[in-house]
């Protein structure tokens, strides 16, 4: 895949998730970071024109999970930092129970720019780390 594709790409999705990050720079790295991810995983034998489709679905997806919270937090993590935290196979399936089952969380550990929340679901308890910068108030 070509960089400038990359960067359009990268750039389209930190258009649409600035307004939850609140700094385009913030969300330009995560989305680059992303799609690069998403590249060297295709250079290990996965199919770029899979890879393409499937940048292309993030760019065009605009539907909300279901049971997730209008104002985008949950407990307030952003729900972006907790679908990120879980990009994968399984990922989708233990993002789902953040939104449709947590009880409560705390924050088990924390470092000067983060802190690991443990939500505890119906399906047991799942830890994700989110930085303070973005966690609501």
């Amino acid at each position: 895949m070509k960089k400038s594709l990359m960067f359009k790409i990268a750039h389209s999705v930190a258009r649409q998730i600035v307004a939850e990050v609140g700094d385009y720079q913030i969300a330009f790295k995560l989305a680059l970071k992303d799609i690069w991810n998403g590249v060297k995983t295709a250079e290990k034998g996965f199919n770029e024109d899979e890879l393409v489709d499937s940048l292309k679905e993030i760019l065009h997806d605009t539907q909300v999970a279901e049971g997730q919270a209008k104002d985008g937090f949950t407990f307030g993590v952003p729900n972006w930092v907790i679908k990120k935290s879980f990009a994968g196979a399984h990922g989708d399936l233990r993002a789902s129970f953040i939104f449709n089952g947590t009880s409560s969380i705390n924050v088990v550990r924390e470092t000067e720019k983060a802190e690991l929340i443990n939500f505890t679901t119906d399906n047991g308890d799942i830890e994700v780390w989110c930085p303070k910068s973005v966690l609501a108030a």
